[in-house]
């Protein structure tokens, strides 16, 4: 491995490959990227998000967690010093809202959870009460049931209706 660049951090001489980057962050007074990192920081497109919470069923390490309270009915909480990036997450995601970067920064070396996904006011079913799903997942739910239930899409577009109130009225 040929030394692309090499920088003194905190007295320690990091070398980087021309695949790895070392770069000053906002969070912490230092950052190292490579592909070869077994440690990682997510990131979550609220917009894309489904809410389904797959992601957190993958993640063997407890890096991410599922929760709630009362302004955010859906929320998911991210500890980057549990993070092995195995992007288990990743590919657990139907919606393709999950980013994993090989990143260490100096800010991840103690645990600390910060929120990835936040989906508040989610409206509510108007015959039910219960909670609609957030992000993309109802608009998904209608791409995917316009070709072979088309009237039960169209309702799902025009109401706001749980499927499960849909489906029984």
């Amino acid at each position: 491995m040929g030394s692309a660049d090499a920088t003194h951090v905190d007295g320690t001489l990091w070398r980087a490959t021309a695949e790895e980057t070392l770069v000053s962050s906002e969070s912490g007074p230092w950052c190292f990227e490579s592909a070869l990192l077994p440690h990682g920081d997510v990131t979550v497109s609220g917009s894309r998000c489904s809410a389904c919470g797959r992601c957190v069923l993958s993640c063997s390490t407890g890096a991410l967690a599922q929760g709630s309270d009362v302004d955010a009915p859906f929320l998911i909480t991210f500890d980057s010093s549990a993070c092995s990036a195995c992007e288990a997450c990743v590919s657990s995601c139907p919606e393709g809202a999950i980013e994993v970067r090989h990143v260490i920064e100096s800010s991840q070396l103690t645990s600390h959870r910060r929120t990835v996904v936040d989906i508040a006011s989610n409206p509510t079913c108007s015959s039910c009460g219960s909670i609609l799903a957030g992000g993309l997942a109802s608009s998904t739910i209608v791409e995917r049931l316009a070709t072979s239930h088309p009237r039960l899409a169209e309702r799902l577009r025009t109401e706001v209706r749980c499927t499960d109130c849909l489906l029984t009225l």
